[in-house]
């Protein structure tokens, strides 16, 4: 498909433009003699964010904040390319503990864009990517997205390390994609009262 190709080497050629510590590194891109895209990245030893979520919550606040402030890094130098993530969730950040600290690198930026070579025509009529749970409202509206819209879901992100849940979770992708239009969350120190939240990270 050649839409889907062209989509994929402006993709690739985005990621591959990231050079920071905490993004993982694109290191060839291309197609086969056949036709066969391939996108080749560095390999990497740990475990996703997600996984950690589930197996170690609570997560401390300082452990919290230490890996956030990373990822944090990771996207403001992909926004200063023109790039948007657009997916950020726990299973896109991973986890090396090659010194016994945690050492973020955030992965897939599959579905990302450079703002300034976006192509409508190699765009998909009506297509939505990203995951609701972490859906900016803008980004749930089909709206034309900025780099706010992945700060957004580094709020979700830091909401879920620490409460353990996602603010909304409907019945379906598009009820969950409505409530972060018009609901508002329950602050982080409701949710999970037990955990006794600083009310500094409770504003944040």
């Amino acid at each position: 498909d050649e839409t889907a190709a062209a989509r994929f080497t402006n993709e690739a050629r985005a990621a591959s433009h990231l050079n920071h510590p905490n993004s993982i590194s694109v290191l060839d891109f291309g197609q086969t003699e056949v036709g066969i895209l391939y996108i080749v990245m560095e390999y990497l030893r740990g475990r996703s964010l997600d996984s950690v979520l589930q197996k170690e919550f609570p997560i401390p606040f300082g452990r919290v904040a230490s890996i956030l402030c990373q990822v944090m890094d990771a996207v403001e130098a992909a926004h200063k390319l023109n790039i948007i993530h657009r997916d950020l969730k726990p299973e896109n950040i991973f986890l090396e503990q090659s010194t016994g600290q945690d050492f973020v690198k955030v992965l897939d930026f599959g579905i990302a864009k450079m703002l300034d070579l976006e192509d409508r025509s190699i765009t998909t009529p009506g297509l939505v990517p990203g995951t609701p749970e972490y859906m900016s409202p803008e980004q749930a509206r089909g709206e034309p997205l900025d780099p706010r819209s992945d700060v957004y879901s580094l709020g979700v992100i830091l909401y879920e390390l620490l409460t353990g849940t996602v603010p909304f979770r409907g019945n379906s992708a598009l009820a969950t994609m409505m409530s972060h239009v018009q609901d508002r969350p329950e602050p982080p120190s409701k949710r999970r009262p037990d955990r006794e939240i600083p009310d500094a990270l409770d504003s944040i």
